[in-house]
């Protein structure tokens, strides 16, 4: 079989130009396609002016003051909203069962302030009148449940993997106690209802 030509090896793809006037075009397309915050997509945006500046020879300095513009009004239009998105994300995570302690973690990783993330927490648990302690464990349950760890495990299993089922969800950040108290109760429909999740 032959190999890739000289030439085809040694080209490169050529950046798309991002031409003054495009940032908002290229920022309604990018939320178009994903649910990001302002940081993220400020990021987003700076790499791709930044390759389409080396490729093509455009004045990097008037793309970013063009982003600098163009975020804020995506703000003030509401198109951009962080408080919406780390609510979206608080959610989402909850429900796939991260602790909340990885919850905070991943939201301010994408670009949220800590007080944004703090605030959507605490508006999610208002809303379902959830203690913190009581939303830990929920976490933890609905970790075990999805993956079948513990009591959500076939009974002749439990005792050969507990061990494994407790460390896999401490690794996911779950408190070792929690963690522990799931993986070791009798029944998982009597730990769902204990922990308010419907069976």
């Amino acid at each position: 079989m032959r190999g890739r030509s000289g030439d085809d090896e040694g080209r490169q793809r050529t950046a798309r130009r991002l031409a003054p006037g495009e940032v908002e075009l290229a920022a309604l397309d990018y939320l178009r396609r994903f649910s990001v915050p302002a940081a993220r997509l400020r990021r987003h945006l700076r790499d791709k002016a930044t390759r389409s500046a080396a490729a093509h020879g455009d004045a990097l300095e008037d793309l970013f003051d063009e982003i600098d513009r163009v975020i804020p009004n995506l703000i003030a239009r509401r198109l951009l909203d962080d408080d919406s998105h780390a609510e979206a994300r608080v959610a989402a995570l909850r429900d796939r069962g991260v602790a909340p302690g990885l919850i905070r973690q991943r939201i301010i990783a994408e670009g949220v302030s800590a007080e944004r993330v703090e605030a959507a927490i605490d508006r999610h648990l208002g809303d379902l009148r959830l203690t913190k302690a009581s939303a830990a464990l929920q976490s933890v349950v609905t970790a075990a449940r999805r993956r079948r760890l513990g009591p959500f495990r076939a009974p002749d299993e439990r005792a050969e993997r507990r061990d494994k089922d407790l460390a896999s969800l401490v690794r996911a950040g779950h408190p070792y106690a929690l963690a522990k108290h799931v993986i070791d109760a009798v029944d998982g429909h009597a730990l769902l209802v204990s922990s308010g999740l419907s069976p």
